[in-house]
């Protein structure tokens, strides 16, 4: 059974990897719309869950002689999973912050283009 665990965190693990090399390569190539502090920040926390994984993967297997022992490891780990949310909370902030500035300059070009037609079409537009 605690084979069966290890692999399949150790599947998780690629596969974290491999979403993290993919959002690389958007954000280098400049087709991903996210700042070099949201890349950054991304990058820690996938170190930081690759890591956890490997932690439990490994408590899973060894067997603690104390209590201690096993209770300042679990700790560790348990510390490793408060930072990765932690980590994605700080992220989805970002984003929330980002959007919000994308949405007002949309806005914004969208009244530029209404005050725009409105006087091509020779309408009287309001003041600003």
């Amino acid at each position: 059974m605690a084979q069966l665990f290890g692999g399949a965190l150790g599947v998780l693990g690629v596969a974290l990897l491999a979403r993290l090399v993919l959002e690389w390569r958007r954000y280098s190539e400049g087709t991903h719309l996210i700042t070099r502090r949201q890349m950054v920040l991304r990058a820690v926390s996938a170190a930081d869950l690759v890591l956890l994984l490997g932690l439990v993967g490994v408590g899973a297997r060894v067997g603690f002689t104390t209590a201690k022992g096993a209770a300042v490891y679990w700790s560790i780990c348990l510390l490793l999973a408060f930072v990765a949310i932690v980590l994605a909370l700080w992220d989805l902030r970002l984003l929330r912050g980002a959007a919000g500035c994308r949405r007002a300059e949309s806005m914004r070009r969208l009244s530029q283009y209404i005050r725009r037609l409105e006087q091509s079409r020779g309408g009287r537009v309001p003041p600003q």
